[in-house]
């Protein structure tokens, strides 16, 4: 029985096989058909769109395709189309918009060379740095590269170039021309013989031949300027650019007192350096700076200074305090105020403004009180000429005296030029002065010294200034000694104390210092 159902079974098997692949080849013929229909469809959708661009016939359109179909089966027709519309449009003054958007489709396209021959054509015929910059920037290695490279090496012969040597440098790096172009620039900077014309070939050439001959004309223009304009951009351009220099000096500037500000200017008056003394500035061989020094309470000390060939220098400078003018007379206003007549002791303004004094046989002293603190530091002048007759003794002086009314410090000058300094207690009245030695025969022999600085029979300046503990003695702006002040007084008078004398007084000027 199974020996007979055998057959049947595989009569079965070849039936379902039969009509499996009859199925799959009716679906293989649906799926072919639906892909053809679409190929018909695309097919036919490309031919509508690029007939259309080609009846619009502009750049819209044809971009309109490229967008839709950039791999489309009328790319080749389209190149030829939109190159020939493109470079029409280049032909009548478009021509940078119109190569760059062509380029941009077509990489590779046929008008590239048309193209190109248009940049040239516009470069010769227009001459201009930006036509020149246009071809080579497009064409690098373009077929008319070398005819442009030989139109600008003549115009740089012929000093008509439109474009800088660098420039020229930088698109022909290879050129056979760029040793003699060197030597064309260097021989112009020689010419011009500025800064800039040698730093435009040592930025054209930073390894040309003449570099050393061009630092060392720059260094020498840069420093004979600074000398000549002192300002201070070229100082500190001179400096950093050559802080070895032999022409660069130390200069060392000290003050009394010092820890004082040092402003150092240029000849404009514009801040060059500032330091607090004692300090350092460096400056150059030859120049001219102004120094100003300031400190709270001292005069301002302005003034210029010429910089030495000397290695190291040194300025010292000594502060004078600022003082208050507490009174200054020259008796042409103030008739009255210096004048006396007393016990025949006469003091009277004449004709010429001057204080005439005669003091016969006697001491005398004028004094005024004012407000002034003579225990702060001061300084008191004047100006006279001792005029004796011939019977007046060596023993006529005039001076100046300050201090209270009965105790006062000195300092006289003979007519014969001895001068002495010193403090007297004084309790003689109606103003008559009491100077211990003056009733001995000589006051020369009195231990009074003799000044080499005297004007005889002429005006003569005594001077005493006060700064701190210290009390400083002039005669005719010379000093001529020193002495620690320890006295205080409680009041503040000032005037001249005359011995047997015939005096002219010029002037009395007393300061206070802040």
């Amino acid at each position: 029985m199974d020996n007979k159902k055998q057959p049947n079974k595989k009569k079965s098997l070849k039936n379902i096989n039969k009509k499996s692949f009859h199925l799959i080849l009716f679906f293989v013929i649906i799926i072919f058909s639906l892909i053809l229909i679409q190929c018909g469809s695309t097919s036919s959708d490309e031919n509508k769109l690029w007939e259309k661009s080609k009846s619009e016939n502009t750049v819209t359109a044809y971009n309109e395709y490229f967008k839709q179909y950039p791999n489309g089966k009328y790319f080749k027709e389209a190149d030829t189309l939109l190159g020939e519309l493109l470079y029409s449009k280049a032909t009548k003054g478009s021509i940078n918009s119109s190569f760059d958007e062509y380029k941009k489709l077509f990489p590779n396209g046929i008008y590239l060379s048309k193209f190109e021959k248009l940049f040239y054509d516009n470069t010769v015929n227009n001459n201009t740095k930006q036509t020149f910059e246009e071809y080579i920037s497009r064409f690098p290695k373009g077929k008319y590269l070398q005819e442009i490279e030989t139109i600008l090496y003549n115009k740089i012969l012929n000093n008509q170039s439109v474009i800088t040597f660098k420039e020229y440098i930088a698109y022909f790096p290879e050129s056979d021309n760029i040793n003699e172009i060197e030597q064309i620039l260097y021989d112009s900077a020689i010419r011009t013989n500025t800064i800039i014309s040698f730093e435009d070939y040592k930025n054209s050439f930073p390894e040309g031949i003449n570099i050393n001959k061009a630092d060392s004309c720059i260094k020498a223009i840069l420093l004979n300027t600074a000398v000549l304009k002192n300002q201070k951009y070229l100082f500190n351009k001179f400096i950093s650019q050559y802080p070895n220099s032999e022409y660069i000096k130390s200069i060392k500037i000290k003050t009394n007192p010092s820890k004082v500000t040092v402003n150092i200017l240029d000849n404009s008056d514009s801040l060059f350096r500032t330091i607090e003394s004692p300090g350092v500035i460096r400056a150059i061989e030859g120049t001219k700076i102004k120094i100003s020094i300031e400190k709270e309470n001292y005069n301002k000390d302005l003034f210029e200074y010429i910089i030495t060939n000397e290695p190291e220098q040194t300025i010292s400078r000594n502060l004078k305090l600022q003082t208050k003018v507490i009174s200054f007379d020259n008796f042409g206003i103030s008739k009255r105020a210096w004048s006396f007549n007393e016990n025949n002791n006469i003091g009277i303004v004449n004709n010429d403004n001057l204080l005439d004094c005669s003091v016969i046989n006697a001491q005398f002293q004028k004094l005024r009180k004012f407000n002034m603190d003579l225990n702060k530091d001061f300084e008191i002048e004047m100006k006279f000429k001792i005029v004796n007759s011939e019977e007046m003794d060596v023993r006529s002086y005039f001076g100046i005296i300050w201090g209270e009314k009965l105790k006062v410090k000195y300092f006289f000058l003979t007519k014969n030029g001895h001068y002495n300094y010193g403090k007297q207690n004084n309790n003689e009245p109606n103003n008559r002065f009491n100077y211990t030695r003056w009733g001995e025969s000589s006051l020369e022999n009195d231990s009074w010294s003799i000044s080499n600085n005297f004007f005889k029979n002429d005006f003569n300046v005594l001077r005493v200034i006060k700064k701190g503990s210290k009390i400083k003695y002039f005669i005719n702006n010379k000093y001529i000694h020193f002495e620690n002040e320890i006295s205080r007084f409680k009041s503040s008078w000032v005037g001249f104390g005359i011995g047997n004398a015939n005096v002219l007084v010029d002037y009395i000027r007393i300061e206070q210092y802040y």
